[in-house]
């Protein structure tokens, strides 16, 4: 990858103060040249990270947003990008698999909510 294109790529990533951006894949040929970048936004909430997946293409000079797990930061993200705004949404709550991450959801009893 030339300088000029790693300082172009580092100049988008650095405005994601929030990212620990992580992991890369190179896609190249003799027509194109695209990079797809993976980085982690922490919770607050849970222990566990949210996903953020922007693409680069190189050979246009341009940057895509793909996907984001995040809810905090989703709507920031987009407008960065100049994109339009799709809400995340869970998979244990939309398909009925074994191998999805499932949250601790603390469910309130009838008893519960007539205590508070």
């Amino acid at each position: 990858m030339k300088a000029e294109t790693k300082a172009w790529i580092e100049s988008i990533l650095k405005k994601f103060e929030f990212v620990q951006w992580d992991r890369f894949i190179l896609h190249e040929n003799k027509d194109y040249e695209i990079a797809y970048i993976h980085g982690w936004i922490d919770r607050e909430k849970d222990s566990y990270k949210d996903f953020i997946l922007v693409e680069f293409d190189i050979s246009k000079k341009l940057a895509y947003f793909l996907a984001t797990s995040s809810d905090k930061y989703s709507e920031q993200i987009c407008k960065m990008f100049n994109t339009e705004h799709h809400n995340c949404r869970r998979v244990e709550d939309n398909f009925h698999i074994e191998n999805s991450i499932k949250l601790d959801k603390k469910e309130i009893s009838p008893t519960d909510s007539a205590k508070s």
